[in-house]
């Protein structure tokens, strides 16, 4: 069975030889339009959801909520305040669901369809590179010498793609995901859960 990464490395390589292109440049045209293809589809799809949830949902949820709490005053006058509270909430969390379905707001799988795109791209990708160069990769074999061109495909300081940037390229990548996490459109929905928050950063 062929790896993943060992697929994307061909098709790299068919992209490189048919374009022409230096490698720095079939690297990074190739991994927008792979972004483009799958995950920004899924990113628009998730801020239309979020959009329906706050301007949809959210408003009747509170509204009910305000009802609740009145309703539950009335026929608990002997309840303190947390245990109206807590019961009011625990009803809340069953009627979201059904409210979100309502307003045609899918299912938690589509909301973390996003990292269970980007994570095995993004490993896909990062193994396929490491192949390239020559790199070994944990259980598999590792190649005996670089993809032609690789070493001298670069651009500016890095020339030499087979070899490591100690500062640069780590600070330059660390710096545009934190960047990705302060406008990226999830932001602007409450995450459900810890783990949901974490996912959707991925």
């Amino acid at each position: 069975m062929i790896a993943p990464w060992t697929m994307l490395q061909a098709a790299l390589e068919r992209v490189h030889d048919a374009s022409g292109a230096p490698w720095w440049a079939t690297i990074v045209v190739s991994t927008v339009a792979l972004r483009c293809a799958t995950t920004i589809p899924l990113v628009v799809s998730g801020l239309r959801n979020s959009a329906r949830m706050e301007l949809d949902v959210r408003p009747y949820a509170q509204a009910w909520q305000v009802k609740t709490v009145q309703r539950l005053v009335r026929e608990h006058p002997t309840w303190s305040l947390a245990e109206i509270d807590k019961t009011a909430a625990k009803e809340m969390r069953a009627l979201i669901p059904s409210l979100a379905k309502q307003h045609g707001v899918p299912p938690l799988m589509h909301r973390i369809a996003l990292p269970l795109v980007q994570i095995p791209i993004w490993v896909t990708y990062s193994l396929a590179l490491r192949q390239m160069c020559a790199s070994p990769i944990l259980g598999f074999d590792t190649a005996t010498a670089p993809v032609d061109g690789l070493a001298t495909g670069g651009l500016f300081w890095l020339s030499d793609l087979t070899v490591a940037d100690p500062l640069v390229l780590p600070v330059a990548v660390a710096s545009v995901h934190l960047t990705n996490l302060a406008v990226t459109p999830f932001c602007s929905c409450p995450p459900q859960s810890n783990i949901f928050f974490f996912l959707s950063r991925c």
